[in-house]
């Protein structure tokens, strides 16, 4: 059934990046604050759920969080940045928590205490507006809180506590220290906080926290199936003789925005790029001896043709200075094309059909780079 809302889908797209329940954590001492390490990752994955199931709440009624309501329509990225900068936008529930673990104070008793001018200061500044209602919201979610006044009092005492698991707030503060030790400010930019709202625990492994590396696991943990397999076939085929980067796009959670590079090991060139996007991939090939195996791309069948020849756009300079190198140039049943490095050749609509027509031509690049490796 289709989302009545935009901010459902955005809701649904945090939550595909929330991490999986880790097999195995690395926390330096500094994070335990304590504790003993068990007693730790128990009050972690507690907050890991919490998290995921708030985020479940806003995409299913997101109005009891007040959140901004536009009907579920093709929105350009200009005005959907509505989502995640406006004053009722979705980060103000994962801005709040944040707060919260910065700026309060852990207390012996495994309770978070912070000014109320402080709270409301800080909430300004992240445009969180109806603080006193996601602040009540997260009774629903086994937090006890203390000394809540509407509105927030400068000098008043806030207190947070779990009801049935004291260690939350312990695992709260320690990714909260740990996003501002990274950036040394609670004010961060849009783009530096995903680490957090994904609940990225590889932040804590280091005494001097560290921006976590991303993996293909992270952009392909987020497709639905068949997608998700396509991606793997894919990354299976070139990931022993590719070194990987990953980045988020500038759609970044809120769009599900991945692009996934693959640059061969031997020529330290990019082979390939696939690029994640809500619940679809498109991927780029570099296919820079393309004219060698034109036969192969002939007997494919004619929509996936189309689309290699269709998506991107032509080279208009002279071939030896498009990109200071030069266009792919090549003859396909009598036309001569002369194609854009930067804009060629995007391959979207992949189907699980196609993708062994995507394997050949890969083989036939790589081989064709590298005519004496086995």
């Amino acid at each position: 059934m289709k989302n009545q809302y935009y901010i459902q889908e955005i809701a649904e797209n945090y939550l595909k990046n929330v991490v999986d329940n880790p097999v195995f954590m690395k926390v330096h001492n500094k994070f335990l604050y304590g504790l003993e390490k068990e007693d730790f990752e128990n009050g972690f994955l507690e907050l890991l759920s919490l998290i995921r199931n708030i985020y479940k709440d806003i995409a299913c009624n997101p109005e009891d969080f007040g959140m901004l309501l536009k009907e579920n329509i093709k929105i350009d990225e200009k005005s959907a940045q509505d989502y995640t900068r406006s004053d009722a936008s979705f980060v103000r529930v994962p801005n709040l928590l944040l707060i919260i673990g910065v700026k309060a104070d852990l207390q012996s008793d495994m309770t978070l205490t912070i000014d109320s001018g402080i709270l409301a200061e800080q909430a300004e500044k992240l445009k969180i507006t109806g603080i006193q209602t996601l602040v009540s919201k997260l009774n629903d979610y086994g937090f006890e809180i203390n000394g809540l006044t509407k509105p927030l009092k400068p000098g008043n005492l806030l207190t947070f506590s779990h009801i049935d698991t004291r260690e939350v707030v312990v695992a709260l503060k320690a990714m909260g220290t740990a996003m501002f030790e990274l950036y040394k400010s609670v004010k961060l930019h849009m783009n530096q906080r995903f680490y957090f709202c994904m609940m990225d625990y590889r932040l804590l492994e280091n005494e001097k926290a560290k921006e976590p590396r991303f993996t293909v696991e992270n952009a392909y943990r987020t497709l639905d199936l068949p997608m998700r397999d396509i991606a793997y076939e894919l990354h299976n085929a070139v990931s022993d003789s590719t070194k990987q980067s990953v980045k988020l796009g500038k759609g970044y959670l809120m769009y599900n925005d991945w692009a996934c590079v693959y640059t061969h090991k031997l020529d330290k060139k990019v082979l390939m790029t696939v690029h994640v996007r809500i619940d679809k991939i498109a991927i780029k090939l570099n296919l820079q001896n393309i004219s060698k195996y034109v036969p192969l791309i002939a007997s494919f069948p004619e929509q996936l043709k189309d689309t290699m020849l269709n998506e991107g756009w032509d080279c208009h300079s002279p071939p030896a200075e498009c990109c200071g190198v030069g266009g792919y140039v090549f003859e396909l049943n009598g036309v001569q094309y002369n194609k854009c490095r930067n804009g060629s050749f995007w391959i979207k609509g992949l189907t699980v059909e196609n993708l062994k027509f995507l394997l050949e031509l890969l083989n036939q690049e790589v081989s064709c780079r590298f005519p004496l490796v086995n």
